[in-house]
């Protein structure tokens, strides 16, 4: 399966940016072996959907750089001493997913810098800019996704 992760406030501007990505990307894709959640925040509760993957895409908005400006990023599963209390990253679950479960998941973490994330349940124009952008790029991932991995199609 490939999982899509959308977090983020949709309450905090451009915060609302992951679970817009995947909210959309979910209307556009309907094909088996392809899930899609979204949340304010990571959470453990993900660590049983993400270790049924064979490989997650988390999305994000952060603080920093050039509004709009994407990044794409591999993730090395990595366990921090007390982890999995206040915060969690990406690479943490992957961490979990791989010691709890014996999963094999890969993960790759795309970020999008904001520009506004007051209280608005508007994305300002950069990130809209980008969230389309994102969007005509995962589509098309998904195919090669299905390919590297041996999903059905």
């Amino acid at each position: 399966m490939l999982l899509f992760v959308g977090y983020g406030n949709p309450l905090r501007g451009d915060d609302g940016l992951g679970p817009a990505v995947v909210h959309q990307l979910a209307q556009r894709v309907q094909r088996a072996g392809v899930q899609f959640v979204t949340c304010h925040q990571l959470t453990p509760e993900l660590v049983e959907t993400i270790s049924q993957s064979c490989h997650v895409v988390f999305i994000d908005a952060f603080v920093g750089g050039c509004p709009g400006e994407i990044w794409c990023n591999s993730i090395e599963p990595s366990m921090s001493p007390g982890a999995l209390n206040h915060y969690v990253s990406p690479a943490m679950l992957l961490a979990a997913a791989r010691s709890w479960y014996g999963a094999k998941t890969t993960g790759t973490l795309i970020t999008i810098s904001g520009a506004s994330f007051g209280f608005s349940e508007q994305l300002s124009s950069p990130v809209e800019a980008a969230l389309r952008q994102v969007l005509e790029w995962l589509e098309q991932g998904i195919d090669y996704y299905f390919r590297v991995y041996g999903l059905a199609a």
